[in-house]
C-alpha cells in the first residue's frame, strides 16, 4: 500500500522535480502566455489585471522585460495586481500618469458568444472596468471553463454590481422589480458582515433571469443609471481579444471587430514609409469629419459674436454656403 502512494506521488512529480501543473492551472498559463507574447510591447504602459490567471500574465511579462530589456510601466487594477506588479519586480504606474494604455491584461468568470464579459467574482470590477476603458486593446486571458454562449451557462454566481452602502437595500429591489431574478449582498468569509471592495463599496451579485442575450447592452445601462450603483460586472463592447486555454496550449482565440472612429493613438498601428503614414480610408473620413466640427464651432461662434451687428442671415450659422459645400 505504501509502494503504490509512493508512486503514486512520483507520478505527479515532473523530471526537474516540480509537481505537474492541473491541467486547469495549464490552461490559464497558456492562454495568459500568449496574451503577454502578442499586446506586450516596449516603451508602454499596460494595465494588469486581477485574479488567478493574472498570476501567469505577470510572471510572464516579468520574464519578458529581462529577456528582452523592455520598458514597461503596469497599471494594476486592485491590491491583489499591485502586489503581483511589485513582487516580481516591475515597474508600477497609475492612470493620474499613464492616461492612455497600450493594453490590458484581465481575466474574466464568462464570456460569451459576443465577447460580453461578467467580472468581479473578486470583487475589483470598478478598477477593472476604469482601467479596460482607457485602452483600444482590452485583453481577456481565461481558462475554457469561462466560454459560453451565453450568460450564466457555466458561471452560476450571478454578475456582480458594486453599490454605495448606504443604498444597497433599494438598489436591490429596483433591480429585482425592473429585471427580476434576484440580486444578493455578498457576505465575506473571514469577517462578519458583508464583502468590503478596494473603494469601500459593497457588491450585489445579481442572480439574473433569462435574457436575451442582445439586450445586454442596454441592460448595462440601466442599471448604471440606478441611483447608488457605483460600476457593475457587465462588460460589453469593450474585449478586442479573448484567449481561452486548453491544458498547455490556447483552444481558442475571439477577436472583436472594433467599432467606432479610430483615435489620434492608434496611428502607431499603421506602417511609417518616407515619413508618410499609411491610414484606412476610414480614419481619414473620421480626420475630415472632426475638422469640419471644428469649422462649424468657429463660424457658429462668430456668427453669435456679430450678430448684433446685423450681418445679412445667409452668412449666420447653419446658412452659410461654405458650410452647404462642406455638407455636399
Amino acid at each position: 500500500m505504501i509502494r503504490s502512494l509512493v508512486r503514486i506521488v512520483r507520478s505527479l512529480h515532473s523530471s526537474s522535480g516540480k509537481l505537474r501543473m492541473d491541467p486547469l492551472e495549464n490552461a490559464k498559463k497558456s492562454a495568459a502566455y500568449k496574451a503577454v507574447n502578442e499586446y506586450v510591447h516596449n516603451n508602454s504602459a499596460i494595465g494588469i489585471g486581477s485574479g488567478s490567471t493574472i498570476i501567469y500574465a505577470v510572471q510572464r511579462l516579468a520574464e519578458r522585460v529581462v529577456e528582452e530589456e523592455l520598458n514597461i510601466i503596469c497599471v494594476p487594477t486592485s491590491f491583489q495586481s499591485r502586489q503581483l506588479i511589485l513582487d516580481n519586480h516591475l515597474t508600477l504606474g497609475d492612470l493620474e500618469t499613464h492616461l492612455y494604455l497600450y493594453s490590458a491584461i484581465d481575466g474574466a468568470d464568462e464570456v460569451d458568444k459576443d465577447l460580453n464579459l461578467i467580472k468581479g467574482g473578486g470583487g475589483c470590477l470598478l478598477q477593472e472596468k476604469v482601467v479596460a476603458s482607457c485602452t483600444n486593446r482590452f485583453v481577456v486571458v481565461a481558462d475554457y471553463t469561462k466560454n459560453s454562449v451565453k450568460l450564466g451557462e457555466n458561471y452560476k454566481n450571478g454578475i456582480p454590481i458594486e453599490v454605495v452602502p448606504m443604498a444597497y437595500v433599494p438598489v436591490k429591489r429596483k433591480i429585482e422589480d425592473t429585471y427580476g431574478g434576484n440580486a444578493k449582498i455578498r457576505m465575506a468569509i473571514a469577517k462578519a458582515g458583508p464583502v468590503v471592495t478596494d473603494n469601500g463599496n459593497f457588491i450585489l451579485d445579481w442572480y439574473f433571469p433569462d435574457v436575451d442575450p442582445d439586450t445586454w447592452k442596454m441592460i448595462n445601462m440601466g442599471l448604471s443609471s440606478i441611483p447608488g450603483i457605483v460600476e457593475t460586472g457587465l462588460f460589453t463592447d469593450m474585449v478586442e481579444t479573448v484567449f481561452f486555454g486548453c491544458g498547455r496550449f490556447v483552444s481558442e482565440e475571439r477577436r472583436m471587430k472594433k467599432k467606432g472612429p479610430f483615435t489620434l493613438r492608434d496611428l502607431s498601428d499603421f506602417e511609417v514609409t518616407n515619413n508618410n503614414v499609411q491610414l484606412p480610408v476610414s480614419l481619414y473620413r473620421a480626420l475630415l469629419d472632426a475638422a469640419k466640427q471644428n469649422v462649424w464651432k468657429v463660424m457658429d461662434r462668430e456668427a453669435y459674436d456679430y450678430r448684433l451687428q446685423q450681418i445679412p442671415r445667409i452668412y449666420l450659422s447653419d446658412q452659410m454656403p461654405v458650410r452647404d459645400t462642406m455638407e455636399s
